[in-house]
């Protein structure tokens, strides 16, 4: 960037910051942040702050860029400054709650966005935020209060439906979840991603041709993202139409190769049609690009189960087991598997812990097994 200073001596040196329009530099770096030129935005926020040590705004801004480029630490140190020069910024509190999230920090995030909404009540966009938080913990009842307040607040906002269609597929409300999404659709025709999951929500409502119909939609729009092809390939792989779920999976690999799901997805299909080796190939293929994945290691275990090789299938289980200990419904499948080889002691053993965990079943299964 270059500088062009004009300085005038008269009897003494007044200094160049003095000439410095601060306000149209900032509305200047607002504008390459609004169009992704976050390293100018940084530029012009620096510009500011050294003409003007004092301006919070400029810190807050320049913090949220640093946000976005990953640079925590410059991000937060700028955001606390901003908060040190004025604890009343609901920008600051709101790039600090956003950073928060960013690090998986919610709670910290919430503590934020709630400061942020106490001093400026009226922005929808910080309500949204929050229920974000609220969301990665679980915390769906906060979210939906959230949203319906981002929503009284701008009601032409798509991204607040979406979000809300999210929360109830995640409840497993698809009806209401494919309501929400359409309504993110009508304002905005365009939203891939509300397409993408109206179709998952209706195909998980076993409503596959229309699910079929969202997901080309989602491919003609986005003829490069492999999510469609795979959704797409899942579903048809559902109504047992498996040539065009076989080219849909090759096509999504195709585009990425090291989509896992997809390989699982391919594998499921020839699960389907007793092509085991197949199936085991493709499985094996997912865990090679995710080895911790825990679909492919539960499909491999039950392939190797379907073959009677148990003891391939118990090493599947060890390994879930090894990665994750908190899931009863896993050692009550390690059990049964030990009771096929004979081995009552292990599987005794596995049952207990799946009771330990609250396994409903597994409570069966050790007084058919173990008593």
């Amino acid at each position: 960037m270059k500088t062009i200073l004009l300085c005038f001596v008269l009897g003494c040196l007044f200094s160049c910051s003095n000439f410095v329009n601060t306000d149209d530099i900032m509305q200047r770096g607002d504008k390459k942040a609004a169009i992704e030129d976050y390293a100018g935005a940084i530029e012009d926020f620096t510009l500011v702050i050294e003409a003007k040590p004092t301006n919070s705004e400029a810190y807050a801004e320049r913090g949220s860029a640093y946000r976005v480029l990953e640079n925590y630490e410059a991000a937060q140190a700028d955001l606390s400054k901003a908060l040190e020069l004025n604890p009343s910024s609901y920008r600051a509190h709101n790039g600090q709650g956003v950073l928060f999230s960013d690090l998986n920090e919610d709670e910290k995030a919430i503590e934020s966005y709630s400061a942020a909404i106490d001093l400026n009540p009226s922005l929808a966009i910080m309500y949204y935020n929050r229920s974000l938080s609220h969301s990665a913990l679980f915390n769906y009842e906060a979210a939906f209060v959230d949203l319906e307040a981002a929503i009284e607040l701008n009601e032409k906002d798509p991204d607040f439906y979406y979000q809300t269609g999210l929360i109830y597929y995640e409840i497993k409300a698809y009806d209401l979840s494919i309501d929400e999404f359409s309504t993110a659709i009508q304002l905005d025709s365009m939203y891939s991603d509300a397409i993408l999951c109206r179709g998952d929500a209706r195909d998980a409502m076993a409503n596959y041709p229309e699910a079929i119909q969202d997901y080309n939609r989602f491919i003609a729009l986005c003829p490069k993202d492999p999510n469609g092809y795979n959704n797409r390939g899942y579903t048809f792989s559902k109504m047992e139409d498996y040539e065009p779920a076989f080219l849909d999976f090759d096509k999504a690999i195709e585009i990425d190769s090291t989509y896992a799901l997809a390989y699982v997805n391919k594998g499921d299909a020839k699960m389907d049609l007793d092509r085991h080796q197949e199936a085991i190939q493709l499985y094996k293929k997912a865990l090679e690009i995710e080895p911790e994945s825990f679909i492919a290691l539960i499909s491999l275990a039950d392939v190797y189960e379907v073959k009677k090789d148990y003891a391939a299938a118990i090493k599947c289980y060890d390994k879930i087991i090894e990665l994750e200990q908190d899931y009863g419904e896993d050692y009550l499948a390690r059990g049964l598997l030990y009771i096929k080889i004979k081995d009552k002691e292990k599987a005794c053993l596995d049952f207990e812990k799946a009771v330990e965990l609250e396994d409903e079943e597994a409570v069966e299964a050790l007084k058919k097994y173990c008593q």
